[in-house]
């Protein structure tokens, strides 16, 4: 019997950034029966009790990608003591400088070719507060949109509002950041 994945652990649960509640999404997309407050929680403290550049204050003040990578591997390991495959994380642009928005879709929409996949990833976004960064998972894809479990809520982005990295968005776009993309399975 396949299991149900529970609702996206939204912001605030955890009092964290919303890079913490991607890894955690990612996670509970990928292996829903290990979805639970106490795998969550457990993520967040072997994170922070990782280093101690990696305290509270730093987190509630957003992540970087190699912060969203490092919990990522703290996350699988913690599935693999708990008895769940651990998580295959691949970083398609780790190391590219110069991707397209093309490039970058291809990338997305190529990681959903069979099940078990959540992609992480990190978009800056504006609004009428002002620009910001967000780090959310993409669960799946039609021809037009995202599909996204999201921290904030939010269930979908579409194709059509994704813009370059360079390019500021405007409200309502959302500029990609390539580098920050993690295919987790």
């Amino acid at each position: 019997m396949r299991a149900v994945t529970p609702p996206p652990l939204q912001q605030g649960v955890l009092d964290m950034a919303c890079g913490l509640y991607a890894v955690v999404n990612a996670a509970w997309v990928i292996r829903p029966r290990a979805a639970s407050m106490e795998f969550a929680r457990k993520v967040k403290a072997a994170f922070t009790h990782t280093d101690w550049r990696h305290s509270d204050w730093l987190l509630s003040e957003g992540l970087s990608r190699n912060q969203v990578n490092k919990m990522l591997i703290i996350a699988s390991h913690l599935l693999s003591e708990a008895g769940y495959q651990s998580l295959e994380i691949r970083r398609p642009f780790w190391s590219s400088t110069d991707v397209t928005l093309e490039q970058f879709k291809e990338a997305v929409l190529g990681a959903f070719t069979s099940a078990g996949v959540a992609v992480v990833a990190q978009f800056n976004g504006s609004d009428s507060d002002g620009s910001w960064s967000h780090w959310t998972v993409i669960r799946g894809r039609t021809p037009k949109l995202l599909q996204l479990y999201d921290s904030l809520g939010s269930k979908t982005m579409a194709l059509s509002k994704l813009v370059d990295e360079d390019v500021e968005p405007v409200r309502g776009n959302w500029s990609i950041r390539p580098a920050s993309l993690f295919v987790v399975t």
